[in-house]
Order: structure tokens, then C-alpha cells, then sequence
């Protein structure tokens, strides 16, 4: 919602937290697990899933012109994005490591790990 991302109580419809993503021009992406929701916009963000309480948040690792993918597996939140690979640890938002995809410019990316799949439209 307008750079914002919400909690809605799934008993009541009630919104229960707001995020609001400073600098966002385009509709954030999230991905959710049962503990927190990542959000990627001018920032990559991890927030507590029932409160909206914020973990971390970092600036996003390059300029981009669209909100990436991301994928959590063994700790770690992967997020594609153009032409490079971010691995950030979960627990404090820290870059592990980062490489270059032999993609040719401002590519959208897929990911995947045995029996997790994240795909560039979100699905």
C-alpha cells in the first residue's frame, strides 16, 4: 500500500502494524516465513512477522529497477537482483557474500533450493 507494507489480523481484518518504506517509488517486495516478513525496496528490511517490529534493515545493496527475489534457506535471506547474487545472514541483516550472475543487464532471477523455489514474479 503506497510503499507500505501491513499486518492484517487474519480473525478480525484489523491492520495490526505498519512498515513504512522510505524512498520507495514502487510497491516493495516481501517474503514471508512464519516468523518474519523481508521486505526489498530502497532498503532490505526483516521484520517480526506478528508485530511488525523491525530486526534489521540495511541499504539495498545496489540501485535497482525492480524489487528483486528473495529466497530464505539454512539462515540465510538470498536476494537476486539484476545481475548479482546478496546472501545476508537472517540474524542481524550482516552481507555474507555476494557474486555476479552471468546475466546480460537488468535481468529477473529465480532461485531455488531442494523443495524451496522463489520465482522472479513472486509466485
Amino acid at each position: 500500500i503506497g510503499g507500505q507494507v501491513v499486518g492484517v489480523a487474519l480473525d478480525s481484518g484489523q491492520i495490526v502494524w505498519r512498515y513504512a518504506m522510505e524512498g520507495a517509488i514502487a510497491p516493495p517486495r516481501i517474503h514471508v516465513t512464519a516468523h518474519h516478513v523481508f521486505v526489498a525496496g530502497p532498503v532490505l528490511a526483516c521484520l517480526d512477522y506478528r508485530t511488525g517490529g523491525v530486526y534489521w534493515h540495511v541499504a539495498a545493496p545496489k540501485r535497482h529497477n525492480h524489487p528483486g527475489t528473495m529466497l530464505v534457506q539454512d539462515g540465510r535471506l538470498l536476494f537476486g537482483l539484476e545481475d548479482t547474487l546478496f546472501c545476508h545472514a537472517i540474524s542481524d541483516g550482516r552481507l555474507l557474500w555476494h557474486c555476479p550472475l552471468p546475466a546480460k543487464g537488468w535481468e529477473q532471477i529465480a532461485l531455488g533450493a531442494p523443495g524451496n523455489v522463489a520465482q522472479a514474479d513472486g509466485r
